[in-house]
Protein backbone atom coordinates (compact mmCIF):
# COMPACT_ATOMS: atom_id res chain seq x y z
CA UNK A 1 0.00 0.00 0.00
CA UNK A 2 1.58 3.18 -0.90
CA UNK A 3 -0.29 6.85 -0.99
CA UNK A 4 0.66 10.05 -3.16
CA UNK A 5 -0.02 12.08 -0.59
CA UNK A 6 2.29 12.71 2.65
CA UNK A 7 1.31 13.57 5.96
CA UNK A 8 3.56 16.98 6.59
CA UNK A 9 3.94 17.42 3.05
CA UNK A 10 0.74 17.40 1.31
CA UNK A 11 -1.53 17.60 4.44
CA UNK A 12 -1.27 18.30 8.05
CA UNK A 13 -3.13 17.19 11.15
CA UNK A 14 -4.50 20.48 13.27
CA UNK A 15 -5.22 19.72 17.09
CA UNK A 16 -8.54 21.18 18.20
CA UNK A 17 -8.33 23.36 21.34
CA UNK A 18 -5.81 20.99 23.01
CA UNK A 19 -7.99 17.83 22.91
CA UNK A 20 -6.53 14.89 22.49
CA UNK A 21 -8.78 12.90 20.28
CA UNK A 22 -10.38 16.08 17.93
CA UNK A 23 -8.02 16.90 14.72
CA UNK A 24 -8.65 18.75 11.76
CA UNK A 25 -6.72 18.74 8.41
CA UNK A 26 -4.95 21.39 6.58
CA UNK A 27 -4.11 20.96 3.03
CA UNK A 28 -0.81 22.20 1.97
CA UNK A 29 -0.78 21.77 -1.53
CA UNK A 30 -2.90 21.24 -4.29
CA UNK A 31 -5.63 23.32 -5.45
CA UNK A 32 -6.96 24.07 -1.98
CA UNK A 33 -4.21 25.30 -0.05
CA UNK A 34 -4.63 25.87 3.43
CA UNK A 35 -8.56 24.78 3.22
CA UNK A 36 -8.93 23.09 6.71
CA UNK A 37 -11.57 20.20 7.04
CA UNK A 38 -12.49 17.68 9.86
CA UNK A 39 -13.91 14.29 8.56
CA UNK A 40 -17.29 13.36 10.20
CA UNK A 41 -18.56 9.77 9.40
CA UNK A 42 -17.03 7.34 8.00
CA UNK A 43 -18.02 4.27 6.25
CA UNK A 44 -16.43 1.12 4.08
CA UNK A 45 -18.33 -0.70 2.07
CA UNK A 46 -17.07 -4.18 0.27
CA UNK A 47 -17.04 -4.53 -3.15
CA UNK A 48 -18.13 -7.79 -3.84
CA UNK A 49 -16.82 -8.10 -7.36
CA UNK A 50 -13.38 -6.74 -6.87
CA UNK A 51 -10.69 -6.61 -3.45
CA UNK A 52 -11.79 -2.63 -3.47
CA UNK A 53 -13.76 -1.00 -1.10
CA UNK A 54 -16.01 2.54 -1.62
CA UNK A 55 -15.49 4.86 1.51
CA UNK A 56 -18.76 7.05 2.20
CA UNK A 57 -17.98 9.98 4.22
CA UNK A 58 -18.90 13.58 5.97
CA UNK A 59 -16.74 16.48 6.29
CA UNK A 60 -16.78 19.90 7.00
CA UNK A 61 -15.28 23.13 5.83
CA UNK A 62 -13.76 25.04 9.26
CA UNK A 63 -11.50 27.02 6.94
CA UNK A 64 -10.71 28.17 3.20
CA UNK A 65 -9.55 31.07 1.87
CA UNK A 66 -11.84 30.49 -1.39
CA UNK A 67 -14.92 31.97 0.86
CA UNK A 68 -17.55 30.25 -1.45
CA UNK A 69 -16.12 26.53 -1.54
CA UNK A 70 -18.77 24.22 -0.09
CA UNK A 71 -18.51 20.38 0.86
CA UNK A 72 -20.25 19.76 -2.49
CA UNK A 73 -17.23 20.90 -4.31
CA UNK A 74 -16.54 18.02 -6.37
CA UNK A 75 -12.71 18.80 -6.31
CA UNK A 76 -12.94 18.99 -2.79
CA UNK A 77 -14.39 16.31 -2.36
CA UNK A 78 -12.21 14.35 -4.52
CA UNK A 79 -9.48 15.79 -2.42
CA UNK A 80 -10.64 15.18 0.82
CA UNK A 81 -10.95 11.42 0.26
CA UNK A 82 -7.68 11.34 -1.13
CA UNK A 83 -6.06 12.54 2.09
CA UNK A 84 -8.55 10.26 4.00
CA UNK A 85 -7.35 6.88 2.07
CA UNK A 86 -3.92 8.51 2.40
CA UNK A 87 -4.63 8.61 6.40
CA UNK A 88 -6.52 4.90 6.29
CA UNK A 89 -3.14 3.39 4.79
CA UNK A 90 -0.66 4.66 7.10
CA UNK A 91 -3.01 4.44 9.91
CA UNK A 92 -2.87 0.72 8.79
CA UNK A 93 0.78 0.48 8.34
CA UNK A 94 0.81 1.48 11.54
CA UNK A 95 -0.88 -0.45 12.97
CA UNK A 96 -3.04 2.59 14.31
CA UNK A 97 -6.61 2.23 12.94
CA UNK A 98 -9.89 2.06 14.72
CA UNK A 99 -12.56 -0.01 13.61
CA UNK A 100 -16.00 0.12 14.73
CA UNK A 101 -19.38 -2.20 13.81
CA UNK A 102 -21.59 0.21 12.52
CA UNK A 103 -25.49 0.00 13.50
CA UNK A 104 -26.83 1.44 10.76
CA UNK A 105 -26.19 -0.71 7.01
Amino acid sequence: MTSLLKENVDYEFIAVNEEKDSWRIRFLTGPYPETVISFGKVTAFENNESDDATLKFDFNIHYSADEMLTDKDAGLQQAAGNVLVAILESSIIGNEILVTPSEDK
